[in-house]
């Protein structure tokens, strides 16, 4: 029996396609791929403006007179602020379409970004962090959504994969770019201290111009594009068309009872807890377990540069822990481009059930199994490397991942990607508050035993998904 899902890009395109005929030989014009790439640039401004703090983590806990304790909570803040607003948020998107509400979530977080460059108190930080939560949350929900309406399913994993690259890259540019960028407006404007203020400003206002850039650009549907041929829109899967449906009161009943929903919102708020010590107090721990470390690392760095400053502790971990967490963001990115296309190539190999089951199982076994190697590794290249492989691998399972929510979501794609996110992400809410107080105690093998044994629990649930078992919701 042939595969549908290896010979759907070879099937015969229609000759009609709504009011649009496809005349003989006509190739398809290529706004979709235009529409990755705005979405790609939406996420890469979404991790930029989300981790900017992480690199100068230290300085706003010195400038703002706080301890990593109460860091943690404005870390948490915007944690939980996203992950309850992840069902309202993909609600909204599936209600009033993404060309509207996409937009108006990256104003109201870039505002909240550029407000955060003027907090002088931690009630203002907790604040603005809930706030950025709340804006961000419909962001990926929005894109879920209008990715498969643009994406045929032969590719869709890995256009998914394209778009979470992005969030990898704005991770990697906060973290390698931000410093340097603070210590360039010290310079500029003669300050002592503040620099990272300037430049949260300049990071909110990329976001004004992308939502401009995509509400003119954009359009729902590929039949709804102008600029898009009917050999374009033939490509997406006929069950596509028509009108964005609207939201059923019992939507939110229908998602706790989904066993896939239930799975894939378990691995979710785990996999989460694997990864937000990588993207929050990694800066710390190296500051923590390997300063003298990294003193040396950076003489031997300053000599092949001609670096003649004096190196002290300080300014080694300056010089070295922003680009040291930049390379695991660049591992994530590959990830996250690896993941779609072996995704995608499971599942032309092994069929809709094995070729998503597969990518999440075994990238999760392996990343609990580098968890355990950082119990015992002293030397700060090494565990670069394994903190680097970790983000790999979490990145690695995120096409699936996706392309799992489309392939079962049907017309609620958005909802139901919102709601697994949002219990991903309380996840990532209470332990990031929890590792600020193991952070405050270095209590740092506790951390990476949680996080290792959160990734076996991942493992597990990918066992049971079935993306066949499509999500139906009964009209009231």
């Amino acid at each position: 029996m042939s595969n549908p899902y290896k010979a759907s890009r070879d099937a015969p395109q229609p000759e009609i396609v709504g009011a649009r005929l496809v005349e003989p030989g006509q190739r398809p014009t290529r706004i979709r791929y235009w529409i990755i790439g705005l979405t790609c640039a939406m996420s890469v401004i979404l991790y930029l403006d989300r981790f900017c703090i992480g690199p100068v983590t230290e300085k706003i806990i010195e400038e703002i007179h706080l301890d990593r304790k109460q860091f943690g909570w404005a870390i948490g803040m915007f944690f939980w602020s996203y992950a309850l607003m992840q069902v309202p948020s993909g609600w909204v998107c599936d209600r009033f379409g993404s060309r509207v509400a996409l937009p108006l979530y990256v104003v109201g977080w870039s505002l909240a970004v550029m407000l955060l460059g003027a907090a002088h108190s931690l009630i203002a930080f907790l604040v603005l962090r809930l706030l950025l939560g709340m804006a961000q949350a419909g962001a990926y929900p929005a894109a879920a959504g209008y990715i498969k309406k643009w994406i045929p399913l032969a590719g869709r994993a890995r256009a998914n994969s394209i778009v979470t690259m992005g969030g990898r890259a704005g991770g990697l540019i906060a973290f390698f770019a931000t410093p340097l960028l603070m210590l360039y407006a010290l310079r500029a404007l003669e300050w002592e201290v503040g620099g990272w203020r300037i430049v949260f400003v300049g990071y909110g206002l990329l976001g004004v111009v992308w939502a401009v850039a995509f509400w003119w650009l954009f359009r729902e549907r590929p039949e709804d594009h102008p600029r898009c041929n009917a050999a374009e829109v033939a490509l997406v899967e006929p069950t596509l068309a028509g009108a964005t449906p609207t939201p059923p009161l019992n939507l939110v009943l229908a998602l706790v009872q989904h066993p896939n929903v239930l799975l894939l919102s378990l691995s979710g708020f785990f996999v989460n807890i694997g990864w937000i010590f990588l993207v929050t107090w990694l800066p710390s721990y190296l500051k923590d377990a390997y300063a003298d470390q990294l003193t040396d690392v950076a003489r031997d760095v300053s000599q092949w540069f001609g670096y003649t400053h004096t190196i002290t502790k300080t300014n080694a971990y300056d010089l070295l822990a922003g680009p040291m967490v930049a390379f695991t963001g660049l591992a994530g990115m590959c990830g996250s481009l690896s993941g779609g296309m072996l995704a995608d190539f499971l599942l032309r190999k092994f069929g809709p059930i094995w070729g998503r089951r597969l990518p999440g199982m075994c990238a999760a076994f392996v990343a609990c199994s580098a968890y355990a190697a950082c119990l015992f590794t002293t030397d700060v290249r090494l565990f670069i490397v394994l903190a680097a492989a970790i983000y790999f691998l979490t990145d690695l399972g995120l096409g699936a991942l996706w392309a799992t929510y489309q392939d079962f979501g049907g017309k609620y794609v958005s909802s139901v990607l919102g709601f697994a996110n949002m219990c991903g992400n309380l996840g990532a809410a209470v332990f990031s508050s929890v590792f600020g107080y193991m952070a405050e105690d270095k209590m740092w093998s506790a951390v990476f035993i949680t996080s290792g044994c959160s990734f076996l629990v991942v493992a597990c649930c990918w066992l049971f998904v079935d993306p066949t078992r499509k999500f139906v919701v009964e009209e009231t």
